[in-house]
């Protein structure tokens, strides 16, 4: 998994079953992973599914990991993207927000996703008001569909879907 503070890549659990050729890996709108079908043709073809909680959805209580507290959007002012417009999201609490993430939904096949794609958006926060800046460009956040998450401490929000 990319680690955006460090700059580097981390090994994350193993997956209980190889997937290989034609799976599929999305990320879900709670924050895991849907990880989907896999095997080599012929007879070794995975008709099953496992869903990957990262270590970013945990949190240490004692000596044990628990599911870490996150933000929650509670409203968003609209569902459709206006480029180079803003879009105010209302958080459940005051907690500062680290960081708003524009990710584009999950298009895969082939062990390949041609429509995933992560924006960072610019936000300037005052109390449980988030406005996002959208971005000014097609190029950057093509029409479709997207996610919208608000971080803080790096523990995402469930993602909203927007267009």
């Amino acid at each position: 998994m990319w680690n955006p503070g460090t700059g580097q890549w981390e090994l994350g659990a193993r997956a209980s079953v190889y997937r290989g050729y034609h799976s599929s890996a999305m990320l879900l709108p709670n924050g895991t992973v849907l990880s989907t079908g896999g095997g080599v043709p012929g007879p070794a073809t995975n008709f099953n599914a496992e869903v990957y909680y990262p270590p970013y959805l945990f949190t240490r209580s004692g000596s044990r990991s628990v599911l870490a507290p996150r933000p929650r959007i509670a409203r968003i002012d609209s569902s459709q993207l206006t480029y180079g417009g803003k879009l105010n999201l209302w958080l459940d609490n005051t907690a500062p927000v680290a960081s708003i993430a524009i990710v584009g939904l999950s298009s895969n096949t082939h062990s390949f996703n041609s429509g995933q794609r992560l924006v960072p958006a610019r936000f300037a926060q005052t109390g449980n008001r988030v406005t996002m800046r959208v971005p000014a460009s097609a190029s950057v956040t093509p029409p479709g569909y997207y996610l919208v998450f608000a971080s803080t401490r790096r523990v995402p929000s469930r993602g909203v879907i927007i267009a």
